[in-house]
């Protein structure tokens, strides 16, 4: 039998005893705690009296403890093996009985422990490990970047390297199994003469906003993730709404096709977004 993941329903972990019976105390509280449907109402019932009888008679002499026991003191409950168990969570409710039932067969056949495994390996980065990339990313940009104004764009350049590399939102989102690809990678985030450049230069004092080669970088995720959305509203949502009649879609997608006009100006003004270092963004009127 499994022993590493207990059944979970409801947010409530399944006590088991050493014979393998289940908890109905547990079973009882995942159900909603209802009084009426506690396991002394049900056990005292003519119909689990009889389920008790026909279970010790075919599998007691077999196994050397009872089909069900109520025990006090720490640990203690009504414990029952799980046919009982089932037997009384179909008592509480047939929606419940379904739920258990599910729950038992995945856990006697392992799917739960998979199912952990899973979980496990979708988890993000501990506090620890996210320390580990903090202090890794300082000693790269330490190493490479001497002049104290380009060391900020430098930490920016290299963490929004991490978060296009991982597909992540920050680099603290990246899951707890990359993390020593991670480590590597930080290595490999480019410095010199793409983010932040050699020296930078003078720009002309004529009333112009410029940007720097990050910030320029930035404005064109902006715009690439604005396209990326509209195509999504599209594709996703646009022609579900309008089959039920809403008029929202049309609205939402008018405001879109405003904003692609922007950003296709943008994304063609900045073309590659990695050089030069600095570059005009607009003027004001």
């Amino acid at each position: 039998m499994p022993t590493s993941t207990l059944p979970v329903i409801s947010g409530h972990e399944i006590a088991i005893d050493q014979y393998g019976r289940y908890n109905l105390n547990s079973l009882h509280a995942a159900s909603g705690g209802d009084d009426q449907k506690r396991p002394s109402k049900w056990t005292r019932t003519q119909s689990a009296k009889e389920l008790v009888l026909e279970a010790s008679k075919s599998e007691s002499p077999n196994m050397g403890f009872r089909v069900l026991e109520s025990r006090k003191g720490n640990g203690g409950g009504t414990f029952a093996i799980e046919t009982l168990a089932v037997a009384y969570a179909a008592w509480i409710s047939a929606k419940f009985h379904l739920i258990v039932l599910q729950t038992f067969i995945d856990y006697r056949t392992g799917r739960l422990n998979q199912e952990k495994q899973i979980e496990r390996e979708n988890c993000t980065l501990t506090y620890a490990h996210e320390r580990g990339l903090q202090k890794a990313i300082s000693r790269y940009v330490y190493g490479k970047i001497k002049s104290k104004e380009k060391r900020r764009a430098a930490f920016a350049a290299v963490h929004s390297y991490l978060k296009d590399r991982f597909q992540v939102a920050s680099y603290k989102d990246i899951p707890e199994k990359k993390y020593t690809q991670a480590l590597s990678a930080i290595e490999q985030a480019p410095l010199e003469g793409v983010w932040i450049g050699a020296e930078q230069k003078t720009m002309p004092d004529d009333g112009g906003i410029y940007l720097s080669g990050p910030e320029a970088y930035q404005v064109w995720q902006l715009c690439m993730n604005f396209n990326s959305i509209m195509s999504d509203f599209d594709i996703r949502l646009r022609q579900p709404l309008k089959r039920i009649g809403s008029n929202v879609a049309e609205d939402i997608f008018d405001k879109f096709r405003h904003g692609h006009q922007i950003t296709y100006g943008l994304l063609t003004k900045f073309g590659n977004p990695e050089q030069p270092i600095m570059r005009t963004f607009g003027r004001p009127s």
